[in-house]
């Protein structure tokens, strides 16, 4: 289950161990929803924080303003705190965190294309980029 899940099997040991301890079979858990899971799970868990009370940071915004510099001082801390300072300590993600949905949101914007094709049945054209100069062979012009 754990490989399955992507996550360690102490981890699924603790979850089932919780659904024990309430009392719950798979049945109720299928009819509740994910907050409500999180809820009875996490709710009263000793050293557990809520994550589902957090502000989410405006990661459009603030990877534009990442890339665009505003002077070379400019560093995910320093826009961490910024978002710790408008959105209050008690509701912001924590460094790491913000980090890593900072560098997730980056690399979910890059964009490809994969195209399948028997070779030779089509040609491929590709415009982006720079223009391919096209010669005329008996003239020798472009």
């Amino acid at each position: 289950m754990a490989r399955v899940l992507g996550i360690s099997h102490p981890s699924v040991g603790k979850v089932l161990d919780r659904a024990t301890t309430l009392n719950l079979d798979a049945k109720e858990l299928e009819a509740m929803s994910d907050s409500e899971i999180a809820k009875r799970f996490y709710s009263d868990a000793p050293g557990r924080r809520a994550v589902f009370n957090k502000v989410e940071p405006d990661l459009v915004a603030l990877l534009k303003e990442l890339k665009a510099g505003r002077g070379h001082g400019l560093t995910r801390y320093l826009l961490w705190c910024e978002y710790r300072c408008e959105v209050g300590v008690d509701v912001a993600y924590g460094y790491s965190s913000f980090c890593k949905k900072l560098l997730r949101f980056d690399e979910s914007k890059e964009i490809s294309m994969v195209l399948y094709h028997v070779p030779g049945e089509a040609a491929m054209v590709d415009y982006a980029g720079q223009k391919v100069p096209i010669y005329d062979s008996s003239s020798g012009g472009v």
